[in-house]
């Protein structure tokens, strides 16, 4: 066995020496800078700091390394510390998504929809540190000499066959994904979607669930909500009341005109109607009344109280038709007969 001289013995210690000081000297400067890093913007980044200093450590000891008479061994050592570079990147990403997460979580509460928002902020978050998991699992094989690319051609074919089996179900997601970043509703809108009118119940990855008028229950893939035109009737800021009054053909034409001025006086006074846009007007002749166009806006928060101010106005409608002398018409037929039949 042939030991080596002193010679190649010392230089071995003094370029040791080297790599052992370049790593030395790289952690003191990146404790100085992420001081200062700390003292800027406090002690939150220090989970991803941390690993990142041993990267610039391992990585400089190798530079260092290859410069001297250590390279043909450091060569060797090149998949390994590959691998362990790859492992404190991954560390670092790992616990950066850990501290965007909750941060994530505090924006999606301001918006709408922000049961769906924090879902999916979850699911993302969960997946992206899945990813960084596989990431360094397929790196450390590929460093070592595995060959992954068939590895990865599998996963990409059992990838693409549950893509197929699983196409509605992306499809869904990906549109409550569409439906939390346009947010054309929230929970507790009143909308028409598909033929389907009525609150908005639910809003789930798959699909979203709307209450109807009659009390039933609608579940509504929300492929299809956001592939249709919606119609959301509960971010109306006013609510259009269209009617046609009829009043009996025996109306003379003084009582038709107060009739018409006295209604029309009464909603520029009501205090949730729009005056620049309510129109009354004497219409037209129709097959058995004289009809009146009555249109206004009602400025309210909700369905029922647009039902109550209609409730109101129709009352004082009626008052005034008592007080003009004014009669409403139903559908009728008058039948004239030119001659009786003999008997």
């Amino acid at each position: 066995m042939q030991w080596p001289s002193l010679h190649s013995l010392g230089g071995m210690l003094s370029d040791g020496g080297l790599v052992l000081g370049a790593g030395l000297g790289t952690w003191v400067v990146t404790w100085l800078l992420a001081r200062s890093v700390y003292r800027w913007r406090g002690s939150a980044f220090q989970p991803v700091i941390r690993p990142l200093r041993w990267v610039a450590v391992i990585l400089m000891m190798r530079y260092a390394g290859g410069l001297s008479d250590l390279a043909g061994y450091m060569a060797k050592l090149t998949p390994g510390v590959m691998v362990a570079v790859n492992i404190g990147v991954a560390v670092a990403v790992y616990r950066l998504l850990q501290w965007m997460h909750p941060i994530a979580i505090r924006r999606a509460q301001r918006v709408q929809n922000a049961q769906m928002a924090t879902y999916l902020i979850d699911t993302g978050s969960r997946l992206a540190r899945l990813g960084v998991f596989v990431w360094v699992i397929v790196y450390a094989l590929h460093a070592l000499g595995y060959n992954v690319t068939s590895i990865l051609a599998g996963l990409g074919l059992g990838g693409f066959a549950v893509a197929l089996a699983a196409k509605d179900t992306f499809s869904n997601m990906f549109g409550s994904v569409n439906i939390v970043v346009d947010q054309p509703f929230s929970v507790g809108d009143y909308i028409v979607v598909d033929g389907t009118e009525g609150v908005v119940e639910h809003l789930g990855m798959r699909s979203t669930r709307i209450r109807t008028l009659e009390d039933s229950l609608v579940t509504v893939p929300n492929a299809t909500v956001t592939n249709t035109k919606i119609d959301n009737r509960g971010k109306r800021n006013h609510r259009r009341v269209k009617q046609v009054l009829g009043v009996t053909y025996g109306t003379s034409r003084d009582h038709l005109q107060a009739f018409v001025e006295q209604v029309r006086a009464y909603l520029e006074t009501v205090p949730v109607i729009r005056a620049e846009h309510t129109h009354v007007r004497f219409y037209g002749f129709g097959e058995s009344s004289l009809d009146i166009y009555v249109s206004y806006f009602l400025t309210v928060g909700g369905w029922a109280d647009e039902l109550q101010w209609r409730e109101v106005i129709n009352y004082e409608i009626m008052a005034i038709a008592q007080r003009v002398g004014v009669s409403f018409a139903f559908p009728s037929r008058s039948v004239y007969v030119e001659t009786l039949p003999a008997t």
